[in-house]
């Protein structure tokens, strides 16, 4: 069985904010908007384009929606059926059942999707975040997605959160010490080290 085809890109400055108004394909055909019923939570589902031509699913980043395509689909929906999709927690799909936003979960939601809209095989794209869940949907499904493209996706997902503080770390040939210069220990400590010191002048 081959591989899907994959290719990446750098964001293309055409995506736009969710979800402000009705949604249209750019033209006089309104988008097809249908909400499944699945079993983990219900996914918002958009559709644009010939239902003959080859399927193109793509797939939005965090905190974004379907809506986040919206000035690209005019264009691609010329020569393809393009798919959007609400990833759950996002848009109108609702949140997941039990809360799990895992990537392969992620994954297979997808997959469960274009199962149910009788979606056999796909172009699949998927921008910032979500090209980390078309990339599972590929992984899971290499019979369904036929190529995959990734656009503005990091190489892991803590590429996506910004860095803390950096650390303090002593100069080189000073050991931190708990206690301040000149002080004592503490005499169950002196008490410790002379029974040590002792110890080893008799074993000497």
């Amino acid at each position: 069985m081959s591989k899907p085809r994959v290719s990446g890109g750098v964001d293309s400055g055409l995506m736009t904010s969710p979800d402000r108004h009705p949604q249209t394909n750019g033209d006089a055909r309104a988008t097809e908007a249908s909400m499944l019923c699945l079993d983990h939570g219900d996914l918002y589902v958009c559709q644009d384009g010939p239902r003959d031509a080859p399927v193109l699913v793509l797939i939005h980043g965090s905190a974004s929606s379907s809506r986040s395509w919206d000035a690209l689909v005019p264009l691609l929906s010329t020569l393809h059926h393009v798919v959007r999709i609400d990833l759950p927690g996002h848009g109108r799909s609702a949140e997941p059942v039990g809360g799990d936003y895992a990537i392969p979960e992620q994954g297979r939601r997808i997959g469960t999707a274009l199962d149910r809209l009788g979606i056999e095989e796909a172009l699949v794209a998927g921008h910032s975040s979500g090209g980390y869940a078309a990339t599972a949907l590929a992984e899971q499904r290499p019979d369904l997605v036929t190529a995959l493209a990734l656009i503005s996706t990091g190489p892991r997902m803590d590429a996506f959160i910004a860095p803390g503080p950096p650390r303090s770390t002593p100069r080189s040939g000073h050991r931190p010490t708990s206690r301040s210069a000149g002080s004592r220990a503490p005499a169950s400590a002196r008490a410790t080290r002379s029974r040590k010191n002792s110890s080893t002048n008799c074993a000497a």
